[in-house]
């Protein structure tokens, strides 16, 4: 419990993750933790909490009469559950967001898509898509 709390708490990223995405009900060790799942991102929220903030994040880009939307949403769901504080999840809904996905270039096809904003390509971050097999999570 304590080496948990000492371990994020003596990290700078891993406790700006902490102080950003945890509530006053988390508790190191214990089995108390705020279930926030996938977070609805927007054009607002991607400008103030993803892009340039030093935080990797995956995102889902859908409408919801997408096939497979729902298959993609669980697996991204599990990935942030499994990652977290290292990496933030989200979800954008481009039937909603018509505009923000088209500038941003990530307006599903037929189906919907996957993409890492990260910093291991520049330290202002991109937005990359993840062509890879989503059932290997």
């Amino acid at each position: 419990m304590y080496l948990e709390a000492y371990l994020v708490l003596s990290d700078e990223d891993k406790r700006k993750n902490y102080d950003m995405y945890l509530d006053e009900t988390t508790q190191f060790g214990g089995t108390t933790r705020s279930q926030s799942g996938i977070r609805t991102i927007n054009s607002q929220v991607f400008q103030k909490e993803i892009a340039n903030q030093g935080i990797n994040w995956l995102l889902l880009s859908y409408t919801p009469t997408l096939k497979g939307y729902q298959h993609i949403e669980s697996i991204i769901e599990e990935v942030g559950s499994i990652m977290r504080g290292a990496l933030q999840v989200g979800s954008i809904n481009c039937e909603i967001e018509p505009s923000f996905c088209k500038d941003l270039g990530i307006y599903p096809r037929r189906i919907p898509r996957v993409f890492i904003y990260s910093y291991a390509a520049s330290d202002n971050g991109s937005l990359v898509e993840y062509n890879g097999d989503l059932d290997v999570f």
